[in-house]
């Protein structure tokens, strides 16, 4: 498989990761793929224009990947705050009575 179509794969794989929310997952394949494009531009010749093209597909990616996640933050965030306020699992003081509180 040609670099080229390795970074195609990688991306496909972030967009996917991004969409389903799996951040750790999509973080992971950035960072591989932003290794994978830089030993690719490294090994273009300068002025090559393929350069200008892969590192435009690259920021592209990057700000598409960065706006999702806010975007998809924001609405989890939104949802939480949809939600009732609950305390669940908070038991209540246990309060011993006073001596002079007790009957009998």
């Amino acid at each position: 498989m040609s670099c080229e179509n390795h970074l195609l794969v990688l991306e496909t794989e972030i967009r996917h990761s991004v969409v389903a929310r799996d951040y750790d997952g999509a973080a992971r394949l950035l960072t591989g793929y932003c290794q994978e494009l830089e030993n690719k531009l490294r090994s273009l010749q300068p002025g090559d224009e393929a350069v200008g093209r892969l590192a435009k597909q690259g920021m592209r990616l990057l700000h598409w990947a960065r706006k999702n996640a806010c975007s998809g933050r924001a609405h989890a965030t939104q949802e939480l705050r949809q939600l009732p306020n609950l305390v669940p699992f908070q038991s209540r003081p246990h309060r011993t009575p006073n001596t002079w509180q007790l009957e009998g």
